[in-house]
């Protein structure tokens, strides 16, 4: 039969319903199911009673998606036909009746035990999830790098060349002067150089620093050394990337290092504008001057000091040190 509904009425029945997922199979919609365990059944839970409240006998399990009622001091029994869809419906009309309470009873208890793990699996999931598609991306970013075509490298001379010049133009080469540097409104950041892949007598290096980068500023004169010497001199120099071996980690200096032009000049030279009292009160050191030029002589120390670290603030970026070194 396909419906409870045309079976004979042969008592009341306590029954333990447990409410599962249900699939529609015809129209693919979700709904819940009751789920009976087609096995042994409490005896207190399976009482079944006659119309008059009288004691009929047992609901027993048996294979198949159906029960077996069995009569007390008989050997007879009757199948009762299981129709799952059938059943929910009758819970539905139940649940959806303004005149029916509905009590679940152990929920908070299962919900405690079983929430938790839910939770933690779900978690799980969603970290596996997020481990896969970083796989996916990183296998895709390298898909496209390998897409990219390799540059020709750059020839320095006969021993180094250019293999990846790491977005910096290599071929540039830093003023020597402090004013250059301030003409052409430049900012050296403290990454300059860095990533940059040369291949010297076979090896592959690449530049980076190895320390914080420092530009130092040197102090010299002539002062109470030599007839005449009135001036302190000084130069930013900078401290450039080292060239360190891919393959030993030794860094490399000289004229490997040098000879790249970005790499070839690592200092300014700091000026003052000479003014012409200067010219008229020391004539024999400014044969040949004119007020206005640009000269890298200063009457102090704190002079060089001063001139020194308004400069450093004005060509270089965030992340250099400047380091004062007096050799007089």
């Amino acid at each position: 039969m396909s419906s409870i509904k045309n079976l004979p009425v042969l008592g009341n029945v306590s029954l333990p319903v447990h409410i599962m997922g249900y699939h529609h199979k015809k129209d693919n919609k979700k709904f819940f199911q009751s789920g009976f365990a087609f096995f042994a059944v409490a005896d207190d839970q399976a009482d079944v009673e006659g119309p008059g409240g009288e004691n009929i006998g047992s609901l027993g399990s048996c294979m198949g998606g159906h029960y077996q009622v069995h009569m007390h001091d008989e050997d007879e029994s009757l199948h009762v036909i299981i129709n799952v869809e059938d059943i929910w419906k009758q819970i539905c009309e139940l649940v959806e009746s303004e005149d029916v309470k509905i009590k679940f009873e152990g929920i908070e208890k299962i919900y405690k035990e079983y929430w938790p793990k839910f939770q933690a699996a779900q978690e799980e999931k969603k970290a596996k999830k997020a481990k896969l598609k970083e796989i996916e991306d990183m296998q895709r970013e390298a898909e496209e790098e390998a897409k990219k075509p390799v540059p020709e490298p750059i020839k320095v001379n006969d021993d180094v060349e250019i293999l990846d010049d790491n977005g910096w133009n290599v071929k540039d080469v830093l003023p020597d002067r402090d004013w250059e540097a301030e003409e052409v409104d430049m900012k050296i950041p403290a990454n300059f150089g860095c990533g940059v892949k040369a291949r010297y007598e076979g090896e592959t290096y690449t530049f980076k620093h190895e320390e914080k980068p420092v530009v130092t500023l040197k102090i010299t004169s002539w002062t109470g050394m030599s007839i005449g010497a009135i001036h302190y001199y000084g130069k930013l120099e900078i401290g450039m990337p080292d060239m360190v071996s891919d393959e030993t980690g030794h860094s490399l200096s000289g004229t490997p290092k040098w000879s790249i032009p970005m790499f070839s000049n690592n200092e300014i030279e700091l000026t003052q504008i000479l003014e012409q009292w200067e010219i008229d009160r020391y004539p024999e050191n400014y044969k040949g001057w004119r007020a206005g030029d640009r000269h890298r002589g200063f009457y102090t120390q704190d002079g060089v000091e001063r001139r020194a670290k308004e400069v450093f603030e004005k060509i270089f970026g965030e992340g250099w040190k400047l380091k004062i070194d007096k050799r007089f």
